[in-house]
């Protein structure tokens, strides 16, 4: 649920194009700004060395051909281009491919970097994870409960009805809201060490699952790609809702 935009942004531009040498490697700062849209960055033809998380680096990198970012998420990855061309950067959804953006890679006189392609480990993330893996299987000494009160006087059979005939692009118009989306994209061409702080740690295991426990009537993976209730979101605002958590 939220407000879904129409129009998808990288860093403010809605045809945003950057050129990069060939056989350069570039370094990719990734943060979904979007208010509800949950996004799947691809780069056509491209594997994605997954370098860091929201907090820190991982325990050692790996190889995606996408990274899902939900919002106000970030996500570090490095891309070596090796073959000149116009590669498309996508939002790759399980319904549709949207085209968000383009990388122009020019000719040049850089040689590949073949030791771009091997696994890097960060033992000083390892061993701060092995000090916190005794926690892993205790039970939490505390349990908060979030609740969500509503004013909003509706059924669900309403709303699912209103729902399925309702056009999506006449409710983003209506909404106005163009700006759903600003990936903040940057690039390290002297592949500097990361400046995240490692006080702060996170593993791939303990990463936000984005395929459970979320609620979606129409996607097996359990994240909303699209809007699915907009009847609901358009009569929605902070007035008719109040969210509180008990212990």
């Amino acid at each position: 649920m939220g407000r879904f935009g129409n129009t998808m942004l990288i860093n403010g531009e809605s045809d945003y194009v950057l050129e990069v040498p060939q056989n350069e490697i570039v370094k990719f700062y990734l943060t979904n700004t979007a208010n509800t849209r949950t996004f799947n960055f691809q780069i056509e033809e491209q594997e994605l060395k997954l370098v860091t998380s929201d907090m820190s680096e991982y325990t050692e990198s790996s190889f995606v051909d996408s990274v899902i970012i939900s919002p106000f998420e970030r996500r570090a990855v490095e891309v070596m281009f090796e073959t000149q061309g116009i590669y498309d950067i996508n939002h790759v959804t399980p319904e549709k491919k949207y085209s968000i953006g383009k990388i122009i890679v020019k000719k040049s006189v850089v040689q590949a970097n073949e030791e771009f392609f091997n696994v890097s480990q960060n033992s000083e993330i390892k061993f701060e994870m092995s000090t916190l893996k005794k926690y892993f299987s205790v039970e939490p000494e505390l349990e908060l409960e979030f609740d969500l009160e509503t004013t909003l006087d509706i059924s669900i059979h309403s709303m699912e009805h209103n729902d399925s005939e309702h056009d999506h692009s006449t409710m983003d118009d209506s909404i106005g809201d163009h700006s759903m989306m600003e990936d903040s994209m940057q690039q390290d061409h002297q592949m500097t060490d990361s400046t995240m702080d490692h006080t702060s740690i996170i593993s791939q295991g303990m990463s936000t699952d984005h395929h459970e426990g979320s609620m979606n009537h129409h996607n097996s993976d359990g994240i909303e790609w699209d809007d699915e209730m907009p009847h609901m979101n358009m009569m929605s605002n902070e007035k008719k809702y109040k969210m509180g958590f008990t212990r």
